[in-house]
């Protein structure tokens, strides 16, 4: 069967390894790298067989990954944290890069393999790191979006690095060929910038009216490949196109569904990257060379942690953040793997370097959570919504109290956000999607990054402190664990949910939730009210049958909701009376006259509840109350009392 073969082997593998490495509560890149271990050709028994076949399949995996990076680029993010992405994590790079060559030469590394070494050593793990982050509640602390804007400016560090590397590790720098390699990507960028700016959005919202997810998945594919394949095409790398066309899509409107579409063939390939790099590893070689490897990750860990923690200190962050984002960054990242691989295409880097950097990247990942444990002794990263002056990045208020917690944000809980904040409603939303994230903070929304249904993430937005949750969320299946964990938080919150269908939300009734809203029903609602006013119907009865037709959609299971039971009584009896606002003018008997004298309650049956003289708001006013022209008096009675009533005088 040849590579289909060979394919079966790995995919095998990287269950049982994935498996190993979730039980060690390691990220899966651990364990597709096992998995390339297991069939590669230093352990015999199952070994894949068409080894170049599957180094090129990798290179889609290398070119998906950028492409993703593409997507979740954020202009926003990395212009209000400018000066660690644009000062501190590049003199970072550039100092480390120096340290790890340096390092490398010294325990007798060849100087061609030490520049591609030290550039791999200088990126952190954006994956790793992200997870870790989470699992700890920290993303949005102040430390924690400190070392996100770092890894962000790394991962865009990879393209230009790959472009350069080959360049200078020949027998003769070129520099010529770096000038022409950069003004080749200026000019792919300037391209792909314009046709991304006219034609894209137009191409995807074709495609896009369709109606075809098919399709829709198709054409995401077909952009990211094809710029892959022109810029191969003009000489540069294959994932570089990629990366630039996942740049343009994140501004269009597109940018969250063509991620969610290629996320499935990303893990894939990216799984038969990793494990194309497991392949490559030696573990007899790591046996052989285990305190040289222990050493040089050590003097690696220990290199990095110092000089992202000076790099930050310069920029007047204090020494205890300064130290937690340097032992944050102080691990080397995937890239490295993509860099090594580069290096030997390249012929630059030979086998046992490749092996040793291996090596080394995978113990430092490893040593990750143990860093992590050693930053939060400073305590830093242990103040969820805080931001150190005088820097002024935008984040959420802190000390929150009685304020409002919106889980999810999408177009529902960006809409509801913004209706509190015109009432000048404190709130918070929590999101799992950095790019919503990002676009929200850019609008002025308080917003807190982390999944809704982690309870580390639910106390950063202060559920504990807050008087409602409303969860805007859609998806159906996560609410009752999501309502779980808001419960642990806060027992006694009272909680609005979304749900697509109200039949879904049967398994919600154990949890006593009364307050359930489904978006597909409340807009036939609104078209029922819509159509009835059209056809003239009284607006208390159109009031009183939206409120039975809620009362009696609204029930969970077999069970009417007590609530809304008492809701359909009163809307009931509502239809026994309407509500008629009526203006005075100065030709009408009732101007300046009593309500006394005007006997409206004797002659019509109806009474008069309210009234409204400009700005100022009267209710229940006395029998002695002088109307006035240009007052609006609200007239209560039956159909047939406000029908007489408006047959005698002219209303409003």
């Amino acid at each position: 069967m040849g590579i289909t073969t060979d394919l079966i082997y790995i995919i095998l593998a990287a269950l049982l390894g994935g498996l190993v490495a979730h039980l060690l509560r390691q990220p899966l890149i651990f364990g597709y790298i096992l998995a390339g271990i297991i069939v590669g050709p230093f352990t015999g028994g199952f070994t894949v067989e068409h080894l170049e076949d599957i180094e090129k399949l990798a290179e889609i995996g290398v070119a998906l990954l950028l492409f993703t990076i593409g997507l979740e680029f954020s202009i926003g993010e990395l212009k209000r944290l400018a000066r660690i992405s644009f000062v501190a994590t590049p003199l970072q790079i550039l100092i480390c890069s120096l340290g790890g060559y340096i390092l490398a030469v010294l325990i007798g590394i060849p100087s061609k393999d030490a520049v591609w070494l030290g550039a791999a050593i200088s990126l952190s793990s954006t994956m790793v790191v992200i997870k870790t982050l989470s699992a700890r509640g920290m993303l949005e602390s102040s430390t924690g979006r400190l070392i996100v804007a770092m890894l962000i400016a790394q991962d865009l560090a990879v393209v230009p690095m790959m472009l350069i590397l080959p360049q200078l590790t020949q027998d003769s720098i070129e520099w010529s060929a770096i000038a022409i390699a950069l003004l080749k990507s200026a000019s792919l960028l300037g391209v792909m910038l314009l046709v991304g700016i006219r034609v894209l959005p137009r191409f995807l919202s074709m495609i896009a009216s369709q109606g075809s997810r098919e399709l829709f998945f198709l054409a995401t594919v077909g952009v990211a490949f094809g710029a892959g394949a022109i810029s191969h095409a003009m000489g540069l790398s294959f994932a570089l196109g990629a990366f630039i066309a996942g740049m343009l899509l994140s501004e269009t409107d597109f940018s969250h569904q063509a991620r969610a579409d290629v996320s499935g063939l990303r893990d894939l390939f990216a799984l038969i990257f990793f494990a194309s790099v497991g392949m490559l590893f030696d573990p007899g070689f790591f046996v052989a060379h285990l305190g040289r490897i222990v050493a040089l990750t050590v003097g690696v860990i220990a290199l990095k942690a110092g000089v992202a923690s000076a790099t930050v200190r310069l920029l007047g962050y204090k020494p205890r953040t300064s130290a937690a984002v340097g032992l944050g960054v102080a691990q080397v990242g995937e890239f490295a793997f993509v860099i090594a691989n580069a290096g030997m295409a390249a012929g630059s880097l030979s086998h046992e370097s490749f092996s040793l950097m291996l090596a080394v990247t995978l113990l430092s990942m490893i040593a990750t959570p143990g860093l992590f444990w050693l930053g939060s002794r400073a305590k830093s990263l242990r103040r969820p919504l805080h931001v150190e002056p005088p820097h002024g990045e935008e984040t959420p208020p802190t000390g929150l109290s009685q304020h409002v917690v919106i889980c999810g944000g999408g177009s529902v809980g960006q809409y509801v956000a913004s209706v509190l904040g015109d009432l000048g409603r404190p709130y918070v939303v929590l999101d799992w999607s950095f790019k919503a994230v990002t676009q929200m903070r850019d609008r002025g929304l308080h917003v807190v990054f982390g999944d809704c249904s982690r309870r580390e993430m639910l106390e950063a937005a202060g559920v504990a402190r807050a008087s409602l949750v409303v969860v805007a969320t859609t998806t159906d299946a996560a609410l009752p664990e999501m309502v779980r964990e808001i419960r642990s938080v806060k027992p006694d919150v009272p909680t609005v949910i979304r749900v697509h269908e109200v039949d879904e939300a049967e398994p919600l009734e154990e949890l006593q939730v009364l307050d359930i809203v489904s978006p597909q029903f409340e807009v036939g609602i609104e078209i029922v009210r819509q159509s009835l006013l059209a056809l003239n119907e009284p607006e208390t009865q159109i009031f009183a049958l939206l409120g039975q037709l809620r009362g009696g959609r609204y029930a969970i299971g077999r069970r009417v909701l007590e609530r809304h039971a008492l809701d359909v009584k009163t809307f009931g009896a509502a239809k026994l009376l309407e509500l008629l606002w009526y203006e005075v003018d100065s030709s009408s008997e009732l101007a300046q006259r009593s309500l006394e004298e005007t006997q409206v309650r004797t002659r019509f049956g109806v009474s008069v509840v309210a009234v409204m003289r400009g700005e100022l708001f009267i209710p229940t006013p006395k029998p002695d109350f002088t109307v006035e022209a240009g007052d609006l008096i609200a007239v209560l009675g039956s159909s047939a009392q406000l029908r007489h009533f408006r047959s005698l005088n002219r209303a409003a």
